[in-house]
């Protein structure tokens, strides 16, 4: 058997209204719930890709809680406890 290694996600994107264009690098995370997670910390943007396609970028993030989500175990019950509902959030896709 063998595994396939994904490739990180890159996507540029301009935040509403700023039109100043961002690059986040996104890394796989295994997690049924999360398929990749990126963090720019000079901006403080999380931004999260979900199985279902759906990606979430996440504004004002801490570090910390960024480098918490990436030892948690369970990734998705970190986000739905510790991230959503208390940063501010743009869904890209």
């Amino acid at each position: 058997m063998f595994s396939v290694r994904r490739q990180p996600a890159v996507w540029p994107w301009s935040a509403s209204g700023t039109g100043e264009v961002f690059v986040v690098r996104r890394e796989p995370v295994d997690s049924s719930a999360i398929s990749s997670v990126g963090y720019d910390p000079r901006r403080e943007i999380l931004e999260l890709e979900f199985r279902s396609g759906a990606v979430y970028d996440y504004f004002e993030v801490p570090r910390s809680v960024y480098d918490s989500l990436m030892k948690a175990s369970s990734k998705g019950r970190f986000v739905s406890r510790r991230v959503r509902d208390r940063f501010p959030f743009e869904r890209r896709a």
